[in-house]
């Protein structure tokens, strides 16, 4: 989870380098959260972006996104489709 560059002792920058700080940190600091994240991590896939895994929070920004694009290209009028008026019809 975290790998300290000293074997014995865990620094600030160790930590901030590590991309779980957060679950280190519910491990030992908020049991609760740890345990929500430990039952649910098998029932939530995971989202990534090339090397990066999304948050919460940019995987809901990205979804509703999504959403309002295709609710946009469904209200948009194709622009090949004209109104014809025949000068001879009346």
């Amino acid at each position: 989870m975290v790998r300290p560059q000293q074997s014995n002792v865990v620094t600030l920058s160790d930590l901030k380098k590590c991309s779980m700080c957060t679950k280190f940190f519910n491990t030992f600091v908020n049991w609760v959260k740890y345990y929500e994240q430990e039952s649910s991590e098998g029932e939530r896939a995971t989202v990534t972006d090339g090397e990066e895994e999304l948050s919460d929070w940019d995987r809901y920004c990205l979804e509703e996104y999504e959403a309002l694009m295709a609710d946009d290209q469904e209200n948009e009028e194709p622009e090949d489709m004209y109104v014809i008026h025949s000068p001879f019809t009346m």
